[in-house]
């Protein structure tokens, strides 16, 4: 039959040249796709849009796979070996959906396709020395392979033959532990499919696994004492670095909140959007996560705390003037933690609310490419309409620290500045109580404070302990240790108290001066104007 468009000719080559159009779902090549302007669409379709609408097609895909997997999870893996053996493989597709419908977050996408490859590059490496296997699940019929799988995971760790040591023995763990629970799920698999046969085969199979993953697990235990030998001693970012960092950082801020206030401008409002993100990141020392997935549910009205003469308690009262002025320059609100399971407090200045404010004002404008239902506030353009992009905090902070001219930029991340604030804490000598409550702020539990983010303080265990030594030794007299532990507490004490420390944490959040009312000459960017129900 003779037709004049050429594109719904059948490809004798591959059926994957062929993606549909979302609007006609006309059929087209890749690169046709690109120019072609649909009549029920408004934009044309970009390269970008068209590699994932074909990835999220996916048509030669196990037909149990849910909705959710397709176009959230099998979207966003990568074209190659590994993603073909994902897509065909029942076992694997099964146990998507099963994560898939568990981790309903936007966080655990990653995550699901991360164990979905792991298993896969298993199954691939498996498959070299087995190749009469055609599925994951044909490893756990016979218990021999439980001896290929164990090989499998040792070529993935980088084992090296010569020596018989492991590279990178958490990933052992990491592997070890994503296999268990896929062991755990395998067999109410079986239960469900009612394949009494392959129960029993498979029980003998998991015991012989067990003694694989304690032998690998005790490699892994060798391989990191061997390298925590060579290991240097941790260290925490500096407060001039951190200050330097910071004063950058909200010098770009006040330039690109200048800007948008006379009009839009696509580059001082992603700016804006950067610089915001970072500086709740540097005066909460939240995990990074956390605040990049800050909602705009979070600041509706009920959620804003402000102290006040209404609200505030008989502390508040008994405070002066200067203490109350500036506890007013803060707000409260309250965000869900890492794994969603409580809630924890930030705290930011009310100029960087006003520049949140600023920032959804114009999320109506066509000009950010961010979709309407994008429940974050930090939000991104996203060309996959199933996926809410946000700014990432963390690949924001390393381009910050590069060009900040601070003195050590690998020491300025996310969690590095946590132990900063933790190891400061306990040169502070903080009560008990006080300590506690630092804890609850910053999102972690008491002892993993105490091992994780509290670093030693090498300075403080020489002065201290150094005169108990000698002391016991007959070399000093109690009397003589008891005055230099007073003296280094004192000095502990003023260090605490010094105006470094005062400035450092001051300099994170100094209040805006920028008047909001300043009549402005000529609109630059667009001459969208933000909608004045965001501002205060």
């Amino acid at each position: 039959m003779a037709t004049n468009d050429k594109s719904q000719l059948p490809d004798v080559k591959s059926g994957d040249e062929y993606v549909p159009c979302e609007g006609c779902f006309k059929s087209f090549r890749r690169f046709t796709l690109r120019k072609y302007i649909c009549p029920f669409m408004d934009r044309v379709s970009d390269a970008r849009g068209v590699l994932q609408a074909s990835q999220v097609l996916i048509p030669d895909v196990h037909p149990i796979a849910n909705l959710r997997l397709r176009n959230l999870v099998l979207s966003i893996i990568q074209r190659g070996e590994i993603r073909d053996v994902v897509k065909v493989d029942e076992t694997l597709i099964a146990y998507g959906n099963d994560l898939i419908d568990f981790h309903t977050k936007d966080q655990d996408i990653h995550m699901v396709s991360h164990n979905l490859r792991t298993l896969a590059d298993i199954y691939r490496r498996v498959k070299a020395t087995c190749p009469e296997i055609h599925q994951f699940s044909d490893i756990f019929k016979d218990r021999a392979r439980a001896h290929n799988l164990s090989i499998a995971m040792q070529e993935m760790t980088g084992k090296n033959e010569k020596t018989g040591t492991i590279v990178k023995g958490n990933n052992i763990r990491d592997y070890s532990a994503l296999l268990a629970k896929f062991i755990k799920f395998y067999k109410l698999y079986l239960v469900e499919k009612h394949a009494t046969s392959l129960i029993s085969e498979f029980e003998i199979f998991k015991v012989v696994l067990e003694g694989k993953f304690k032998l690998l697990n005790r490699q892994a235990r060798n391989c990191l004492v061997e390298k925590a030998k060579y290991q240097p001693p941790q260290k925490i970012p500096k407060v001039s670095d951190i200050q330097r960092l910071c004063t950058y950082i909200q010098e770009r801020h006040d330039e690109s909140f200048e800007i948008l206030i006379k009009g839009f401008n696509y580059l001082a409002y992603k700016t804006l959007n950067e610089t915001a993100l970072l500086l709740i990141l540097l005066f909460n020392r939240k995990r990074q996560g956390e605040i990049s997935r800050l909602l705009k549910n979070d600041l509706a009205p009920h959620c804003i705390y402000r102290l006040n003469d209404n609200c505030a308690g008989d502390e508040y009262t008994k405070l002066d003037e200067k203490s109350r002025a500036t506890i007013q320059q803060y707000v409260r609100l309250a965000i869900t933690n890492k794994k969603g399971l409580k809630n924890v407090d930030v705290i930011m200045h009310e100029s960087l609310l006003r520049s949140i404010n600023l920032i959804l004002s114009y999320r109506e404008c066509q000009e950010t490419g961010i979709k309407k239902e994008n429940k974050y506030v930090f939000a991104k353009a996203s060309n996959n309409k199933h996926i809410d992009k946000h700014y990432i905090a963390w690949d924001i902070l390393r381009e910050y620290t590069k060009v900040c001219g601070v003195a050590e930029p690998e020491l300025l991340g996310g969690t590095e500045l946590r132990k900063q604030l933790a190891t400061m804490m306990f040169g502070m000598k903080l009560q008990e109580e006080s300590l506690k409550y630092l804890v609850n702020f910053m999102g972690h539990e008491y002892e993993i404070h105490k091992a994780y983010y509290r670093q030693r303080i090498p300075i403080q265990e020489l002065s201290i302990l150094a005169p108990l030594l000698e002391m016991a030794q007959g070399l000093t007299s109690r009397s003589t240790v008891s005055h230099h532990n007073a003296n280094i507490q004192n000095t502990t004490q003023d260090a605490a108290n010094s105006q470094e420390i005062a400035n450092a944490q001051e300099s994170i959040h100094k209040e805006s001066h920028l008047d909001a009312s300043k009549d402005a000459d000529a609109s630059i960017g667009s001459n969208y104007k933000p909608d004045s129900s965001y501002i205060d």
